[in-house]
Parts: C-alpha cells; sequence; structure tokens
C-alpha cells in the first residue's frame, strides 16, 4: 500500500467544508510552530546549545503529537478535538507563565502568537455550527 499524503492531511469524506478547513488551518499552525522551533534552533548561542537542542526535541515532540491528534480530530474524533483544546489552553498558560518581566518585542514571538491565533480560529470551527453538528452525528 503506498503511502499517501492526503488520506494524512485531508480530513474524512463526509466533513463539511468549514470543517476541512477548520482541519487544513490547524496543519497550518503546526507549520508554523515548527518554523518557530526551527528559528529558536538556529539562533541559539553556542552555551546555549544543550538547552536549545532539549527545546527543539520537546517541539518536535509536540509538533507529532499535534498532528496525530489533528488526523485523529479530522476522522471525526471527539476527544482528540478535546485534546487540541487542551493543549492550546496549556499552550497559551505557559506563554503567558513564561514571558520575562521585560516582555520582548513583539515580533520576538509573533510565531507564537500567529500559531495560537490559528488554533483558536480552527477549534472555534470545529465547535460551532456544522462542525459541532458533524461531530455530533458520529456520537449519535
Amino acid at each position: 500500500m503506498p503511502f499517501d499524503l492526503e488520506r494524512l492531511i485531508v480530513p474524512a469524506r463526509d466533513a463539511p467544508p468549514l470543517v476541512r478547513r477548520a482541519i487544513l488551518i490547524l496543519w497550518v499552525a503546526v507549520l508554523v510552530r515548527g518554523v518557530d522551533a526551527v528559528q529558536l534552533f538556529m539562533d541559539r548561542e553556542p552555551e546555549t546549545a544543550g538547552a536549545a537542542a532539549t527545546i527543539f526535541g520537546a517541539a518536535m515532540f509536540l509538533a507529532v503529537a499535534y498532528g496525530l491528534l489533528i488526523l485523529l480530530a479530522s476522522r471525526r474524533s471527539g476527544w482528540a478535538r478535546h485534546g487540541l483544546v487542551m493543549l492550546l489552553l496549556g499552550s497559551a498558560a505557559i506563554l503567558a507563565a513564561y514571558l520575562p518581566s521585560e516582555s520582548p518585542p513583539w515580533w520576538d514571538i509573533e510565531t507564537v502568537l500567529a500559531g495560537l491565533a490559528l488554533e483558536a480560529i480552527a477549534l472555534h470551527l470545529l465547535y460551532r455550527g456544522p462542525g459541532a453538528r458533524w461531530y455530533l452525528q458520529a456520537a449519535g
């Protein structure tokens, strides 16, 4: 059986167009977060190479976890959708807790903020209107 990237990324065939857009937005958010992790890894100082590698590894692990949850959510798994919300809330809480007291310029964290905003928009689409009805049909 050949590897089919479209099957991994595209939601189930019966998904409403709004759900398809939301899943695509979630994949873009993962890509944005990946770019942020690579940028962090590439901009490291020599004395912080070990910490940067650890953070990069953790970011890649989270990207895989997000990818699996997105894949399951695109296949109408309601618990995966809830897991995505929990990860979004956790990411926002960590960002709020660990921002330095002297905030960096907004452009230093724009990819993180863009990823969070994209996730929030996509999850809003999955929890409202056609998205919510599509998940409820699977449960009922």
